[in-house]
């Protein structure tokens, strides 16, 4: 397991427009419908419940545990369509970057053992069309996120104790900066430019 936290994910900002997976994936369309569809599960979860059958905060949890099914999909619909890329180029599992280690471990938790439950705080934001004020804003993140409760996962057993350790200090220090629904929108986001860069290389000119 070679993880560098220097280098991982740092969410820097969040969107106030919903992000779109960029255009330049549409030369392969699996995996833009793919990335699009994870990317949607995701930006759902920021709105809340209009329906009497579900309440705001299952329905958020809901869509975030498609997202990150949806996402971690891929992997295989890379090994399946794409056997001559090597699968260390683009395994989550074999990543260097926290993040995705991060959203495979919640993944396999939300399917396998418990939904992770939402709560919400206020941040203050400014916006690039008005730098000068700052602006409340309340942002969801996953608040039952432990060690213990990971170390439920068989999975788990890759990490040693001390390295899911900092990976949930460094997931929860990056959800906190502006919610739950961004990080995992710039991890799909960022994830689909290395997909096509990828996709590029290995195509025949």
């Amino acid at each position: 397991m070679n993880i560098n936290f220097e280098t991982s994910t740092r969410i820097e900002q969040g969107y106030l427009l919903k992000p779109l997976i960029g255009e330049d994936l549409k030369e392969f369309p699996a995996f833009y419908d793919r990335f699009s569809a994870a990317l949607y599960m995701a930006t759902m979860a920021y709105d809340n419940s209009d329906s009497y059958q579900i309440t705001s905060e299952p329905r958020k949890s809901a869509y975030l545990r498609a997202a990150l099914a949806e996402f971690t999909g891929i992997v295989d619909v890379l090994s399946d369509s794409m056997p001559h890329i090597p699968k260390h180029l683009y395994s989550v599992y074999k990543s260097n970057d926290a993040l995705y280690h991060m959203f495979n471990l919640l993944r396999n938790y939300n399917i396998h053992i418990a939904k992770s439950s939402l709560d919400q705080k206020s941040i203050r934001v400014r916006y690039l069309f008005d730098m000068e004020n700052e602006h409340d804003h309340t942002v969801d993140f996953i608040s039952n996120l432990s060690v213990i409760e990971l170390k439920r996962l068989k999975c788990a057993k890759d990490y040693s104790g001390n390295l899911l350790e900092q990976l949930v200090d460094y997931f929860e220090h990056q959800q906190h900066e502006f919610g739950i629904q961004a990080l995992i929108q710039k991890g799909i986001i960022d994830y689909s430019e290395h997909i096509l860069r990828l996709l590029r290389e290995s195509s025949p000119n």
